[in-house]
């Protein structure tokens, strides 16, 4: 009865079906791999849901990874039964309309493992479909990507991304998102990943990103990046992804060395060439957030958007700045400098000096650390352009 069911809900949604036994045996494989993920999620049901507690029992453990394993299953089965012409909406309802019945309603509102899994299909390049599924866990979600392409006549799994094994909540994929970038001269693409780690009481986390290429094995793609920062989502605010064929952005909200601030835009942008990942510009939005930028990253980085005639006195400055521990910093006013070129002083002050840090910036997107003073340049004066600067953007 259930495989009729599958077979009249893909029919229904105008997605063209193989023949007799091909058609049956598609339909058979779909209702295995729904039984499989009904009898894994009434094991997680039965998990208990106190207390919010981010640290998962072995039991919890091990059925996520069997979760896993059958949403896998069932989204191969699923991608067989597929056309290549089917619309990213099509894949999306086809995925989720076999496990409606599996969905709460009323009888475990508060159960976080209670939800069946959720599915959003998206195309790409035209020959490409990303699928992302999700999860329920105490305190959050879990996702998984699949990556498939149409090849010699069916659905083929390209690359499969999703968190390893965790013993508490932080370690799944929540606000997962995800770019495909268009193909290079060489016909390749990479995957831009990114998840916050879940938590049952902050809005500070952590933002994972990684940029993946597929290998010959669809469940260990080729990292090309694999990085991690502090973000603040308060705002509902998870980072934004942008993947170009040359290079990718990530942008999202954390925090300031200045507590007045509480917290600003910072970007990570890379190069792309090949294989080979490298940071590039741009690196903040402002002045005030590039000298942000400077202070707290390391010095490697650091030297590259300093001028090269002044790096050896700027390196120990930096390492001042840098290791100061327990130190209150203002990025207390902006000025733009007289001159062709742009530039601006940014004045920091901190709770450990009678006198102010005076830090001269050039450019105007791509910024450059030219020195760091203890007076002010007479040639920077006027309004303080902080406001028109805002490091909230």
């Amino acid at each position: 009865m259930r495989a009729l069911a599958g077979f009249t809900c893909l029919a229904a949604l105008g997605l063209a079906m193989p023949h007799s036994a091909i058609a049956q045996g598609c339909t058979a494989a779909i209702a295995h791999a729904v039984d499989r993920i009904a009898g894994t999620r009434a094991a997680l049901r039965a998990l208990p849901n106190g207390d919010l507690d981010p640290m998962l029992p072995k039991t919890a453990q091990r059925s996520i990874v069997r979760m896993k394993a059958a949403v896998s299953v069932y989204v191969e089965a699923q991608m067989a039964c597929l056309d290549s012409d089917a619309e990213a909406g099509a894949i999306t309802q086809a995925l989720n309309r076999p496990l409606e019945p599996l969905q709460c309603t009323g009888d475990c509102p508060t159960e976080p493992y209670g939800t069946a899994p959720t599915f959003e299909a998206r195309r790409w390049n035209g020959s490409l479909v990303g699928i992302v599924a999700r999860i329920g866990i105490m305190c959050g979600s879990d996702a998984m990507l699949f990556v498939y392409a149409y090849d010699r006549g069916q659905w083929r799994e390209s690359l499969r991304w999703h968190s390893a094994p965790y013993a508490d909540v932080s370690g799944a994929f929540e606000a997962f998102d995800y770019r495909i970038s268009p193909r290079d001269e060489t016909g390749r693409w990479y995957v831009l990943a990114s998840s916050i780690a879940p938590w049952c009481s902050s809005t500070w986390s952590s933002i994972r990103y990684a940029a993946l290429r597929p290998s010959g094995d669809v469940a260990r793609p080729k990292i090309l990046l694999s990085a991690s920062d502090e973000i603040y989502w308060g705002t509902e605010d998870f980072g934004k992804l942008v993947a170009e064929p040359r290079e990718f952005d990530v942008r999202f909200h954390a925090g300031s060395i200045d507590m007045g601030v509480h917290n600003r835009v910072w970007i990570r942008h890379f190069a792309l060439d090949g294989d080979k990942v490298r940071r590039t510009a741009p690196v903040a939005l402002s002045p005030r957030d590039f000298v942000d930028e400077w202070i707290v990253s390391p010095w490697a980085l650091a030297a590259r958007w300093s001028a090269a005639e002044r790096r050896p006195a700027l390196a120990r400055l930096h390492a001042q700045l840098h290791d100061a521990k327990n130190t209150s910093f203002e990025l207390a006013a902006i000025h733009a400098c007289a001159g062709a070129m742009p530039r601006y002083e940014v004045d920091l002050s901190s709770d450990r000096d009678e006198d102010d840090w005076f830090f001269s910036v050039r450019g105007g997107q791509d910024f450059m650390l030219t020195d760091i003073r203890r007076k002010a340049d007479p040639a920077c004066g006027g309004d303080d352009l902080r406001v028109s600067m805002s490091t909230r953007n």
